[in-house]
């Protein structure tokens, strides 16, 4: 009987860790379309504050040209420059993550502990 109770007790551990493995694919997927989320809306970001750069030192060119610019032109680069862009980070996964439960996210390369 002891012996009965002692495998039902491994096998409900090997199920409890192999569902939690289950979980632990899905959050890290998750959390690397997060990551990606995030690094499209930084390299648009980027790309925005490029933009803006560029056309600020375009109108500082054309302030100090001894020929006056294009008027629009200079109205496409004054409104360029007005660059307001805050990407923010997709962090819905890694909040709900740490709300929960954290420690189903293992380190496979890490010491096993004793």
């Amino acid at each position: 009987m002891v012996a009965g109770i002692l495998i039902a007790l491994a096998l409900n551990v090997w199920w409890g860790d192999r569902q939690g493995a289950a979980q632990e694919r899905v959050y890290l997927q998750q959390l690397a379309a997060d990551l990606a989320t995030t690094a499209g809306r930084l390299e648009g970001s980027t790309a925005a504050m490029r933009n803006s750069m560029e056309a600020s030192a375009k109108l500082l060119v054309a302030f100090n040209a001894p020929d006056r610019a294009d008027p629009d032109s200079v109205a496409a680069w004054a409104g360029a420059v007005v660059w307001n862009d805050r990407p923010g980070l997709a962090l819905g996964v890694a909040r709900a993550l740490v709300s929960t439960d954290l420690s189903l996210v293992r380190d496979d390369h890490a010491q096993p502990r004793p």
